[in-house]
């Protein structure tokens, strides 16, 4: 079974994205607020074949949270992507020279907003 961590620090998208996941066969989805409370899960032992992180977020950004995965020597067993609210994708990707394939846009507007996440994380897995 694949394991996802989904942070992001707005609440709402946290239950959007359950709503849409739960449909998804074999695949074990843990949600959180902070970058601080997934790590915390990580060096428990609860490793994840994916994240899916906010970028800018309190206390500890996604970036913050992929160089500590890093450091630690987590990251090469962990698939890592960014979510973001930015403008558009371009945007996104011209400001932190990420590639769009590893970027999911929030919000959706007058997007499928299940099929987007849905099939983001199958590309990913």
């Amino acid at each position: 079974m694949n394991k996802l961590f989904f942070i992001d620090d707005e609440p709402i998208l946290l239950k959007l994205c359950q709503l849409f996941l739960a449909r998804m066969e074999n695949l074990e989805v843990s949600y959180f607020e902070s970058a601080i409370d997934a790590l915390t899960e990580i060096e428990k032992g609860h490793i994840p074949n994916l994240i899916i992180s906010d970028i800018k977020m309190p206390k500890m950004s996604g970036f913050e949270l992929a160089e500590t995965l890093i450091n630690k020597g987590y990251i090469n067993n962990i698939k890592f992507s960014y979510c973001t609210s930015f403008a558009s994708l371009q945007d996104a990707s011209d400001v932190y020279g990420l590639e769009q394939k590893d970027l999911l846009e929030f919000p959706f507007y007058n997007k499928p907003i299940g099929k987007d996440i849905v099939g983001f994380i199958e590309k990913q897995l």
